[in-house]
């Protein structure tokens, strides 16, 4: 999903806003709750009365223990199981939306994703106030929900993959568009919009959209090669991928969303067998505001929204690895539309957050939008290893969970996970990328070196699998060693008037040279592993500089990398 915030365009897939709780506005009631998940209370029920055409909102929050949360909706007696989800709230933290289609009361189902795990939650659930997703609404004093005891999880049809495998006897819910629907056929597709009401487009809009729907199955499908997302039950009228023209923007806060609907288990398009494919619509802003590059932004928005329903016909909802839905959408604009793509903006946060695990994936005021501009770490790995690479990730992705993913494809690849992570600490440096004239800045400094001595940290240290960045100020021989077993160092000097930079393997100490170098730096990697990135440990660390003029330098071959794009960091 893409989202508009008050900085600017942002891709997002989670519903989610990063707007402080100062500024977000009620639209509707909100209610919070708290209690506790274990083997004596496995599924806590709450009653929701709400109201055709209102939108529930819930986002339940694990606050203490080992719970990984997990939340349903259904109707009153839970016969029917409307909304599934697991890890879309971040993290172990659950969050759903739903529409609601008639009047009366829903049961909203706590409980955990893994039996082994149990603790306390906190529950927001608010009607027609979207900042309830990401936990941050605050409660009105208005009563629309109770609790309704608790149950045993044999007693509910959870079947915790985010939803229920479809037989096509029940059909999804659609948007509604605000006046009389029309539809326009593409071999792939079917267009929903309108000419009246809020939803309303002009005919050179739709037209536009209508193209541009071919371009991107072209290049994504037919060039790329990544397989067809599995077929609905014909909500649309028949079994085309349907997208809407409607004023997301306005209603959602969004560029685009697109909506994972029901589970086919196997997509039947890949040579693999998924257990958690899922057939999913397109919903796409009418107008982006009048917004004189709105032709652009559709472009964009419509190649990272059918992406993400090529990655539900691997794997819905990844377990821990929530970053690569929005990471490969993302990328993929620059691959379809790179002249148009809106990617770039979001690689300031990564730049700004070097020594964030990779995958660390929820939006806050810290990482900013990292999970989007992580983008470049995929670009970064199919500039080694071709576009075929990203593709096998999601293969992968569809039998692994988390970070295990990436382990196996670096396994595949003869290569390592420090590996990948330590080319892609560099390529960040350089910005060798082919997009870098877009981006702004560069990476972030975190320690100067002006002289022997012991050396710290800025700001903070630096989490698994990521970077810390270190400029050497003065030219000089120095014996570095830094304290910490679980990190290495690579040099990097840059000569950018000759656009070229030389790379080195130190390990964790050596005697360097700096004195070739416009700019030296050193880049200090954690080796350390993990499977989820929003649960990331930050290793501190100090490294001991001795003046060495002496002593043999202890670099070896150098690699030459492309420093054409290099701007220099301090």
């Amino acid at each position: 999903m893409r989202i508009r915030l008050l900085s600017g365009l942002v891709a997002v897939f989670l519903l989610l806003t990063a707007l402080p709780v100062s500024a977000q506005k009620n639209f509707g009631p909100v209610q919070e709750f708290t209690g506790v998940v274990d083997s004596t209370s496995e599924v806590v029920l709450y009653t929701v009365s709400a109201r055709a055409g209102q939108v529930l909102y819930a986002h339940l929050q694990a606050t203490s223990g080992s719970l990984d949360s997990y939340l349903g909706l259904g109707n009153s007696d839970l016969s029917q199981i409307l909304r599934e989800d697991d890890d879309s709230g971040g993290g172990f933290n659950a969050a759903l939306q739903y529409t609601v289609t008639e009047d009366g009361d829903y049961t909203l189902a706590v409980t955990r994703y893994d039996a082994s795990t149990s603790g306390q939650y906190r529950l927001l659930v608010g009607l027609d106030m979207p900042a309830v997703l990401q936990g941050r609404a605050r409660p009105s004093g208005d009563a629309f929900v109770n609790p309704a005891g608790s149950i045993t999880r044999a007693a509910i049809s959870l079947n915790g993959l985010g939803m229920n495998l479809t037989n096509c006897s029940v059909l999804q819910e659609r948007p509604r568009l605000s006046g009389p629907e029309e539809t326009r056929d593409t071999e792939h597709f079917r267009l929903h919009y309108t000419f009246s009401g809020a939803d309303a487009v002009t005919p050179e809009y739709a037209q536009e959209a209508y193209a541009i729907l071919d371009m991107v199955w072209e290049r994504e499908i037919v060039e790329f090669g990544w397989p067809i997302p599995p077929r609905d039950c014909g909500e649309g009228g028949d079994d085309r991928y349907d997208v809407y023209l409607a004023d997301t923007l306005n209603n959602d806060d969004a560029m685009g969303i697109t909506m994972p609907e029901a589970m086919r288990g196997d997509n039947p398009h890949t040579d693999a067998i998924e257990t958690s494919a899922t057939y999913s619509s397109l919903r796409v802003d009418n107008d982006f505001d009048g917004d004189p590059n709105a032709f652009a932004l559709l472009r964009a928005t419509l190649a990272h929204e059918f992406h993400h329903a090529i990655q539900f016909g691997y794997d819905v909802n990844d377990y821990g690895g929530g970053w690569y839905y929005e990471a490969s959408a993302s990328w993929m604009e620059t691959q379809v539309f790179p002249e148009e793509e809106d990617a770039s903006p979001y690689v300031g946060d990564v730049f700004a957050t070097p020594d964030r695990c990779v995958g660390s994936d929820f939006v806050s005021r810290e990482v900013g939008l990292r999970i989007y501009g992580e983008w470049l770490l995929l670009d970064s790995i199919a500039q080694d290893y071709g576009h075929r690479a990203i593709q096998r990730l999601w293969e992968l992705i569809g039998v692994h969970n988390g970070m295990q993913s990436l382990y196996v494809l670096a396994d595949e690849l003869h290569t390592t996970p420090q590996s990948i992570v330590q080319r892609y600490g560099v390529r960040n440096l350089l910005r060798a990328y082919p997009l870098a004239s877009r981006f702004v800045g560069g990476v972030r400094v975190e320690a100067l070196v002006e002289r022997a001595g012991a050396v710290q940290p800025r700001q903070s240290g630096v989490e698994q699998l990521g970077v810390d960045y270190v400029l050497f100020r003065r030219p000089g021989v120095y014996a570095v060693e830094v304290d910490q077993p679980n990190l290495d160092m690579t040099l990097i000097g840059v000569n950018s008037k000759n656009g070229f930079a030389e790379v080195f393997s130190l390990g964790k100490q050596g005697v360097i040279d700096t004195t070739p170098y416009q700019y030296t730096y050193l880049m200090l990697l954690n080796t350390d592993q993990h499977q989820d990135g929003s649960n990331c440990v930050m290793t501190n660390w100090v490294l001991h500089v001795q003046d060495a003029q002496n002593q043999p330098v202890t670099t070896g071959e150098a690699k030459i990398w492309d420093a054409t794009h290099f701007t220099a960091v301090r």
